[in-house]
């Protein structure tokens, strides 16, 4: 499946190319000064959705990068997702011409939340058919793998509590879908040069959930200590 997996990702980036390319398509150059409003929203909905198609394509690139291998259940879940993420310029256009924009903006939250759960739950299914290359030993898979479930049903929480906010206040609640990205960045950055100072490496992907608190690589997935 190794020559099929590299094949898929070539697939994958393409998609995503397209994906990106068709949503600046979908904003329409304004024709007089009473059209720049409407323009200036267009421009702030593309950014939000080429954020949101490159936060995608990141999180599964690191995926990618970590595991060696693949099989027809990660693949299948994977094909959704990719088409779930063609459906973001559609969305983008709904959100732009649609009358409600309340419903337009919560259906696009949603979109998001689907395409988020998606992809913890392959990275799950990566761990569970041990397909994660270079990770040591010591670290107990089920600890991983309920790491990764804590944050995936955090992250997801909150992706639903901003959809219920911009159903209220859709032009301000809309942009709050850019926070989780822009967290979950930073964080990856900061747990992962904190591991570089104490010389400790870890996959890629697997940075995100590690604790930096933690002297033993054992202990780098367990739970918070209380204080």
């Amino acid at each position: 499946m190794q020559k099929f997996k590299e094949r898929f990702d070539a697939l994958g980036d393409a998609i995503v190319a397209i994906a990106m390319t068709i949503l600046v398509l979908e904003i329409s150059a304004p024709t007089n000064s009473k059209e720049l409003g409407s323009f200036i929203n267009n421009i702030g909905l593309f950014a939000l959705s080429f954020t949101m198609i490159f936060n995608f394509w990141y999180e599964r690139t690191l995926n990618e990068v970590s595991t060696d291998n693949t099989n027809d259940e990660i693949i299948a879940l994977d094909a959704i997702n990719h088409l779930l993420v063609c459906l973001i310029p559609l969305m983008t256009k709904f959100m732009m011409d649609y009358e409600d924009r309340s419903i337009a903006v919560v259906a696009y939250g949603l979109l998001n939340f689907v395409i988020s759960l998606l992809q913890d739950i392959i990275r799950i299914r990566y761990i569970n058919y041990g397909f994660i290359k270079n990770l040591p030993d010591t670290i107990s898979k089920e600890t991983l793998e309920n790491r990764i479930r804590q944050f995936t049903v955090r992250t997801n929480v909150w992706i639903l509590v901003f959809a219920i906010f911009a159903y209220f206040n859709p032009n301000v609640g809309v942009y709050t879908y850019l926070i989780l990205p822009v967290v979950t960045f930073v964080r990856r950055y900061r747990v992962g040069r904190a591991l570089a100072k104490q010389g400790r490496t870890l996959p890629s992907m697997m940075v995100l959930y590690a604790r930096t608190d933690r002297k033993n690589k054992d202990e780098l997935f367990g739970r918070q200590r209380r204080r």
